[in-house]
């Protein structure tokens, strides 16, 4: 397994990261990769009430994630493309004319259109191909044929990383689906069957809420811009899950109806565990977000209800953590999405509405802001940022980072802290995370209570939910962590099943059933090397020896953290130990502890290396050289 699929990338938390100094106005360094990719953790249990949300965030990830690569225009020009188009409205016609007139079976129809439709990448072709078949099929006597071939579904057991869309069935099922959106107001009938045009919207709502076309459907609603199209679209987004959620939000921004940004921020972020990325940054980008930031009051909305200023300040947070952990933009990068709409406006707006209302939501924005104010700024004051697009933008904002240090410095901390255990599982681990970074003691009760709230960590979501805990442990630094952390240890990991089992030399592969149990037990690792404990060595000494290679990794790395000089016999016996490793990098890290360690025991071990690993023969005998040097 490698590090990305041992920690589920595909799946948005963050490495664990280094924080410089204490206080407020810090730069996080992180691991960029692992933050754009992984979502926020949710804590659960074997026994928690809390329902599966692993489903919403793997159907339709495949082929979402394929739509939104590049993919580059169809050529139209192009003669073999010209004569493609002119055999297909050739044949379409005929198939057609045979179901009107010769009273061809509807499904009979289907099965020979299905293979005309097998011309390319749906997203490239649409644009071209749509247009094409409702002019052949202006009247509509094709909508049973495309609603037969839709009611087909996908083909079954394909593989987890298949992409049903770039199967035969399944690339013309969406070109059905798409041709929903051209059938508007006529009755059509056709070959004995009649559908009509005012059932449409009601089958494209059920496809909209399916993760596996609703990025089909919901571009067909937002075609048809009727008034059942829109409620349609305005019920799937109450009933959408997961990337279906995704979609639908992005359809309902396009038609840029300002009576629905309302519902829009209320729920914009809700039921889309690991993908609230997608949905902040396209309501960042599409909606007046200051309106809503500056309070209900202003947002036209009842005083008493401040849920649009709560959510606009969520989805803020989230645009403002995805440009924090991308590398700060150049002359030939392009500009954060944070920075094109109205960012001053929108980061004093927020600031102003800590006056007429107070929630951990704001406080979690503002935390960020000031975060990113401080990275910029310092960017900025040291030379190493002259984008005017940057610095045109930060320089009317940094006016208000004393007012915005100060209420974190005071009431926001205390708002975090009150908000840690009574909000629900998702959102005490993003508090706790900004805790974390804040370096907040008195947040470490809480933290505790929610670590023994996890039972055991046999599925991902429980072992990204001890991740995220152990990334917040590990910023407090207290040694008051260490024993609660060991003791979940030994209840939750099965530790002496794992050592019973031969070190791999390989990343353990997708989908093993150790790996929950490996993303847990090193992040604790990783926390007993932040928090320095020696008390946690025996606990090292034994993550150095598991089955798997990343628990290992990670063990050497907290060995050299908490004992960097290798004073404790017990740190020099697991360097040692591990130039023996059947891991390549591994072993290249040892060779450079054992160094670091002035561990002239260590010769003899290297010298065997380099005579039985040739592929070792570089680090072993640097490593050597160095010692005896």
């Amino acid at each position: 397994m490698s590090e990305k699929d041992n920690k589920q990338l595909e799946a948005t938390s963050p490495a664990p990261s280094e924080l410089h100094e204490s206080g407020f106005l810090v730069i996080e360094e992180t691991d960029t990769q692992a933050e754009s990719a992984r979502p926020v953790p949710p804590l659960l249990s074997s026994t928690s009430i809390i329902p599966d949300t692993q489903m919403f965030e793997r159907l339709g990830t495949v082929e979402h994630l394929a739509v939104r690569r590049p993919i580059p225009p169809l050529n139209t020009d192009n003669p073999d493309i010209k004569q493609r188009l002119s055999s297909l409205r050739t044949a379409v016609t005929r198939l057609l004319t045979a179901l009107r007139w010769k009273e061809r079976s509807i499904v009979e129809t289907a099965d020979q259109l299905i293979p005309l439709l097998n011309v390319g990448s749906v997203p490239q072709w649409q644009s071209t191909l749509m247009p094409l078949l409702y002019e052949i099929d202006r009247a509509g006597t094709l909508l049973p044929v495309w609603l037969q071939i839709i009611d087909r579904g996908d083909p079954p057991d394909l593989p987890a990383d298949a992409n049903p869309g770039e199967t035969l069935p399944g690339r013309a099922r969406r070109f059905a689906i798409l041709m929903l959106g051209y059938y508007r107001m006529l009755g059509i009938t056709g070959a004995g069957n009649t559908a009509t045009a005012s059932d449409i919207p009601t089958k494209l709502q059920q496809l909209a809420i399916d993760p596996t076309t609703s990025y089909y459907a919901t571009q067909a609603l937002a075609r048809q811009g009727t008034l059942p199209a829109m409620e349609a679209l305005m019920n799937a987004l109450r009933m959408a899950r997961g990337w279906a959620k995704v979609d639908v939000v992005e359809r309902c921004l396009e038609l840029k109806q300002e009576r629905f940004a309302p519902l829009l921020i209320a729920s914009g972020l809700d039921n889309a565990p690991g993908l609230e990325s997608y949905l902040a940054s396209a309501l960042y980008y599409a909606l007046p977000l200051e309106l809503y930031l500056q309070g209900p009051v202003q947002a036209q909305e009842p005083a008493e209800h401040p849920l649009l200023l709560e959510n606009a300040a969520l989805i803020f947070h989230q645009v403002l953590l995805d440009t924090l952990t991308h590398p700060s933009p150049g002359p030939e990068r392009p500009l954060p999405l944070l920075f094109e709409r109205s960012f001053p406006d929108r980061a004093r707006a927020l600031i102003e509405s800590v006056r007429i209302h107070i929630s951990w939501q704001q406080a979690l924005a503002l935390h960020r802001l000031g975060m990113l104010l401080g990275r910029y700024w310092g960017e900025i004051s040291r030379g190493e940022m002259n984008e005017p697009r940057i610095v045109d933008v930060v320089s009317p904002c940094l006016p208000l980072m004393r007012e915005l240090e100060r209420w974190m410095g005071n009431t926001g901390r205390d708002t975090l802290i009150a908000a840690l255990s009574t909000t629900d599982w998702r959102q005490s681990l993003a508090i706790s995370r900004a805790l974390g970074e804040l370096r907040e003691v008195r947040a470490l009760p809480s933290l505790l209570t929610l670590l023994s709230q996890i039972t055991d960590v046999n599925d991902l979501q429980q072992a990204l939910a001890v991740e995220s805990l152990c990334h917040t442990l590990g910023n407090l630094r207290d040694p008051a962590a260490i024993e609660p952390l060991l003791q979940f240890l030994q209840r939750t990991i099965h530790l002496t099943e794992r050592l019973k089992q031969a070190k791999q030399p390989e990343n353990l592969p997708s989908g093993h059933p150790a790996i929950p149990e490996s993303i847990a037990y090193a992040a604790i690792v990783r926390t007993c090397g932040q928090i320095g404990n020696p008390i946690a060595l025996p606990t090292i000494q034994q993550a150095a020896n598991d089955l798997d290679p990343y628990v290992r990794a990670q063990a050497l790395e907290a060995l050299r953290r908490m004992d960097p000089q290798g004073r404790s016999e017990q740190s020099q016996q697991i360097a040692r130990e591990a130039l023996n490793d059947p891991r390549a990098s591994i072993v290249r890290f040892a060779c450079q502890l054992v160094v670091d360690y002035r561990l002239h025991a260590a010769s003899t071990d290297l010298r065997t290396l380099m005579e039985t690993r040739p592929e070792l023969y570089t680090p072993a005998c640097e490593a050597l050289r160095l010692l005896e040097g």
